[in-house]
């Protein structure tokens, strides 16, 4: 009897495990609720339903383009223009309206036409910038030692140092916190050394 009782307890804590709902228990073969829905062709054959598929064909007739027409020279076109048998040139939506000319003013003058120079004050002519004056700061004159030779340093702030290379080529010294310090030149190499004292 506690037997039975047990196995009562147990089937009826259970039902609410594995379903939804109290008229598809797991064993159910009815359609999932959360299963995608719909008819398209990719639906069809993921359910394993037979798709009707169209074989391909070859096209009719020749579908290649004709022979590949000659490009006009840019003789050609001056001579199709002044013959007048070039169409007019389109307008692009929203460009302005080109300016034309009347027919007999197309000709090229016969005398060269003078620009006209307004009355414009010359522009004043700004002198070279003024050097940069070397920083004397604690930032400054530092010796690092670098694996191309020692780099002095020729200024920055405290979380960064800028350096100047034996070579000539310049970097960035910063500190990592640990005793070494990142230097990035100004090539794109980095290297790692121990941070000056």
């Amino acid at each position: 009897m506690w037997r039975s009782a047990l196995l009562a307890l147990c089937a009826v804590s259970l039902t609410g495990c594995g379903y939804h709902f109290w008229d598809r228990p797991p064993f159910y073969t009815g359609s999932d609720p959360y299963a995608p829905s719909g008819e398209t062709e990719n639906m069809r054959r993921a359910r394993g339903q037979p798709v009707a598929v169209q074989t391909l064909s070859p096209a009719s007739g020749n579908m290649w383009p004709g022979p590949i027409q000659k490009t006009p020279s840019m003789a050609d076109l001056v001579k199709q223009e002044s013959q007048g048998q070039l169409p007019p040139m389109q307008q692009l939506p929203g460009q302005p309206p080109s300016p034309t000319l009347p027919p007999e003013n197309r000709a090229v003058p016969s005398t060269p036409v003078q620009p006209v120079e307004p009355n414009i004050p010359p522009v004043p002519q700004a002198g070279a910038p003024p050097a940069p004056e070397a920083s004397s700061g604690p930032n400054t004159g530092q010796v690092v030692q670098t694996p191309g030779g020692p780099s002095v340093t020729t200024g920055g702030t405290g979380a960064f140092k800028t350096l100047t290379m034996p070579n000539g080529q310049t970097g960035i010294l910063v500190p990592n916190g640990n005793g070494t310090s990142t230097i990035i030149m100004s090539n794109g190499q980095v290297q790692t050394v121990p941070t000056p004292k």
